[in-house]
């Protein structure tokens, strides 16, 4: 199963789970060569500007939503990594796989934008992990 998450929780995830950082940055105290079964792909988020201009108040979700909708659709290093994380998941159907990014609530956070897409373009089911357990 596919699920998404954010680092507030990521000491709760079984170990065995592969974790898939979707952000463009780790956070500095996070040390990701010790995690196990952790992988970072910065290409996975918005890009720069556009993380920017939603965090700097100039787009409300709205825009970035579709912003970010367009990124997946056209952006080169997205599509491909995207691309590569479906077949991964199809191949692996019964591991457990957690897409983490920063954002608590995964309604204005651009993972839920990411299992929207794999949703629609992949019938990749993701849901939001919730409660600390499988």
């Amino acid at each position: 199963m596919v699920y998404t998450t954010y680092f507030g929780r990521l000491k709760k995830i079984p170990v065995l789970s592969r974790k898939i950082i979707v952000a463009r940055y780790v956070p500095p105290q996070f040390n990701l060569k010790a995690a196990a079964n952790t992988y970072h792909y910065p290409q996975l988020s918005p890009s720069t500007s556009l993380l920017k201009s939603y965090k700097d108040g100039l787009c409300d979700w709205d825009t970035f939503a579709e912003e970010y909708r367009q990124e997946m659709e056209n952006r080169p290093d997205l599509i491909k990594c995207i691309d590569a994380m479906a077949k991964y998941i199809k191949e692996h159907g019964d591991e457990d796989i957690f897409l983490v990014c920063y954002e608590k609530d995964p309604n204005s956070c651009h993972r839920y934008l990411l299992a929207l897409h794999l949703k629609e373009k992949y019938q990749i089911d993701c849901e939001e992990w919730r409660d600390g357990s499988i």
